[in-house]
């Protein structure tokens, strides 16, 4: 049957048309009717937080529909606390969700995060990565609000603010069976660029390990909420702040996700990881080239080579401490990189942080030079070992 029109009020105050829903609260033998309110779309709020867990939980079951073995149902316990924090957390100079709202209940979402040019890109092969992006992180419609508009609406909220935030491009995944949403993107005017390619791995491959040996791994930091609230909690732990920024205030959420979200993305030169133990968190390590921050290594007074490779760590978990892991973990990377290429891995460490130094020279490191490093201990820099440990030693 042709569906009348309703009108739908968008978060900037325009009136566009869409046809209304059907109504899940009819019998089998009642004729179906029309649900009368007509939807609105607008900003996601904290208070959306139960609606959006139902929602997501609804689409998580309709995946699994359609292939169990690449999508699981999310788990309901604090899914809904889950989209409070992201709510609450997301800046909305770089993100943006949508949700339709029909009868004062959600009946559908959009997320959209805008991608910066990449800063390398003129020496790339593809022309997008040169210009601002939005990716269409999500886009779910509850069952019975399907088909009648709602989805369109909430992807022209989403376009509509990638646009006014200076993006020339939208880009979006999406399972290339689904019966749904491959008609619709195209419909929209979204054409198939590329094709992904999976390969179901062990854990450590499809978790992101980098490396792992035993019940020990390092794998990549996720660009998740839940990372970067677990990294404000690390960081913020005594044992940890006594000697990692000490000078700096207390660690947010917002300010982890700022300081690391780059490097989870792959925007930076940095590779930011969490240290896993039978795979529980523990810990903390980056790595990086010192050649790229050749001011800083300079500074410092790092001699280095391109094949010179640097590191930071901590062990977040204070139930952990004193157990090596530490020194595993370093040591683990260490024989990573030297197999990969590297000369050499340098790193500072406080000359009066005993546990630490103990640490690396347990990893196989040797006191090579006393330096001053660049980060600032009341006020001043603080006095500290420069540790190497080369391939041929």
């Amino acid at each position: 049957m042709a569906w009348p029109i309703a009108a739908v009020r968008c978060a900037s105050g325009s009136r566009i048309t869409t046809p209304p829903a059907r109504s899940t609260c009819c019998s089998k033998s009642s004729p179906d009717f029309l649900v009368p309110s007509p939807a609105t779309i607008r900003h996601a709020q904290e208070s959306d937080a139960n609606g959006l867990a139902a929602l997501w939980l609804e689409l998580g079951r309709h995946l699994v529909e359609l292939n169990s073995s690449a999508f699981k149902v999310p788990e309901l316990p604090g899914l809904a606390e889950w989209f409070r924090t992201v709510l609450a957390t997301s800046r909305s100079d770089e993100s943006g969700t949508f949700v339709a709202e029909v009868d004062g209940a959600v009946a559908g979402m959009v997320s959209v995060r805008l991608v910066p040019p990449m800063k390398d890109a003129p020496r790339q092969v593809l022309q997008d990565v040169g210009v601002v992006r939005a990716e269409i992180d999500a886009l779910a419609v509850l069952e019975p609000f399907r088909r009648h508009g709602i989805g369109r609406l909430l992807m022209e909220a989403a376009e509509r603010w990638g646009r006014e935030h200076g993006a020339s491009l939208f880009f979006l995944d999406t399972y290339v069976m689904s019966p749904l949403s491959v008609p619709f993107y195209e419909r929209l005017g979204y054409a198939r660029r590329s094709i992904r390619f999976v390969k179901p791995q062990e854990y450590g491959v499809a978790a992101g390990v980098i490396v792992g040996e035993g019940a020990l791994s390092i794998r990549r930091m996720r660009d998740e909420p839940g990372e970067f609230e677990r990294m404000a909690r690390w960081r913020n732990q005594p044992h940890v702040r006594e000697w990692w920024d000490p000078d700096e205030p207390p660690l947010s959420s917002e300010a982890a996700r700022n300081e690391y979200g780059p490097d989870t993305r792959g925007e930076a030169l940095t590779t930011v990881c969490v240290i896993e133990f039978d795979r529980r968190p523990v810990g903390f390590l980056q790595f990086y080239r010192w050649a790229s921050f050749a001011d800083e290594a300079q500074t410092i007074g790092i001699p280095f080579d391109r094949d010179t490779w640097g590191l930071d760590i901590f062990i977040g978990e204070p139930d952990r401490i004193g157990q090596g892991l530490g020194s595993a973990a370093v040591d683990l990377l260490c024989r990573h990189l030297f197999e990969r290429g590297a000369t050499a891995v340098a790193l500072v460490a406080a000359k009066e942080n005993a546990r630490a130094l103990h640490a690396y020279e347990k990893a196989g490191f040797r006191r090579d030079a006393s330096v001053l490093d660049l980060d600032t201990r009341h006020g001043r820099r603080v006095e500290s070992w420069l540790m190497v440990r080369r391939r041929d030693s």
